[in-house]
């Protein structure tokens, strides 16, 4: 109400009242009134017209310019009493004769939204987001309204426009999206396929804008605070031991190949695991590979494994066994027997007695079955008698 303003106008111009619309946008002058002494053969010319302010408020972008007219003719009827009469036309189009005045202002108004998201790796997952690495739509009625990608946790949307003009657009009220992540053609990610529902209610403000807000937000049947997209990699962990004590084997030259036969990963083994992530495609087959044993241990075969089609941990184990050397002591004689009795070393280029990587030190007494030793380093060794059996010589 009292938004514009409105003159009554006599035929010099003269302003006879000044009115503002109410809340309905109706403006009423008060009567006016004729005597007697008013009767005459012309009319009398009123004229009808909105104030046009130079600054216009907020959102109207044209004021309605037309001057209404109003012929009053005051004459005597019907048994000599007082007759009043009315012919109203628009000034620029006569053709609107005796029709009701109304004066139409050009309003536009515009306003726009950026939905707030958040994206995440599961807990567990120890790679790094990279921003624009995922993207996003939101839909409504089946279009694409607004698109945007990750930037770190950030979800950066494109606004949301809405806007009311002249040409019978109006976004007012309300409006349901779908938000939801655009699946990519990475197969080491399991993309989340969650899809919020989002309400968005647009009122006008009055003043050439409009506001827009989230009411709800909603996935399925359950209401949500915000909007989170948490996503999940494939998980792979490769366990190089040794197959006497289970222990980590560090020092195993390991690779990965898939199924063409190129290396995707490589890497020596150390005190822990090897963990890959984000790397090796879901549900794809690939072969565990040890190019080069520890020192003391021999290569073992090679190892199929096929990544798990979520984000568990897989764990492929790969056991080395040790080297093995057998020392057998007999007597000349009789090669078939072992020979009890004998004091055997190993020893090192240095005439020092040598030690497996089990911390044996290769020193023994001979008896009826042969010396197994495991672990024993790459190397050129002595095999040397320290003492004889009772009854032979060195």
């Amino acid at each position: 109400a009292n938004q514009f303003i409105f003159y009554l106008l006599d035929e010099n111009d003269n302003i006879l009242q000044t009115k503002k619309n109410d809340s309905s946008g109706n403006v009423t002058f008060d009567p006016l009134s004729y005597e007697e002494t008013d009767v005459r053969e012309d009319p009398y010319i009123y004229k009808v017209q909105e104030d046009i302010p130079t600054i216009k408020p907020g959102g109207y972008t044209e004021y309605d310019s037309s001057v209404w007219i109003v012929e009053v003719t005051v004459a005597y009827g019907v048994g000599h009493e007082l007759s009043v009469t009315q012919k109203t036309y628009c000034q620029d189009d006569e053709s609107k004769e005796n029709t009701a005045i109304a004066f139409t202002n050009r309003y536009e108004a515009e306003g726009s939204i950026v939905l707030e998201a958040t994206k995440a790796f599961e807990s567990n997952v120890q790679t790094q987001l990279q921003d624009g690495q995922f993207e996003f739509i939101v839909i409504e009625n089946g279009n694409t309204v607004a698109t945007g990608t990750n930037q770190g946790q950030k979800i950066s949307f494109t606004p949301i426009a809405y806007r009311i003009d002249q040409n019978s657009i109006s976004d007012l009220g309300r409006h349901e999206y779908t938000v939801k992540e655009v699946a990519g053609n990475d197969n080491a990610v399991f993309y989340d396929d969650t899809e919020y529902t989002v309400v968005v209610e647009v009122t006008d403000n009055g003043d050439g804008t409009l506001k827009a807000e989230v009411t709800s937000i909603t996935s399925g049947a359950e209401v949500k605070e915000e909007i989170k997209f948490v996503n999940d990699v494939t998980k792979v962990q490769i366990s190089k031991k040794d197959i006497t004590n289970s222990k980590e084997l560090p020092g195993a030259a390991l690779e990965i190949r898939d199924k063409n036969g190129d290396v995707v990963e490589s890497w020596i083994s150390g005190d822990e695991p090897h963990y890959i992530e984000a790397k090796l495609e879901a549900g794809k087959t690939y072969t565990l590979i040890e190019t080069a044993a520890p020192n003391g241990y021999t290569t073992t075969k090679e190892i199929e494994f096929t990544v798990n089609n979520s984000g568990e941990i897989l764990t492929v184990v790969m056991e080395d066994a040790p080297s093995e050397v057998t020392i057998s002591k007999v007597d000349i004689k009789d090669t078939a027997q072992e020979l009890p009795g004998a004091t055997l070393q190993i020893l090192d280029e240095n005439g020092d007695v040598v030690t497996t990587i089990y911390n044996e030190r290769l020193e023994w007494t001979t008896t009826d079955e042969p010396k197994m030793i495991k672990g024993l380093l790459d190397g050129t060794y002595t095999l040397h008698e320290k003492e004889a059996p009772d009854g032979y010589t060195q």
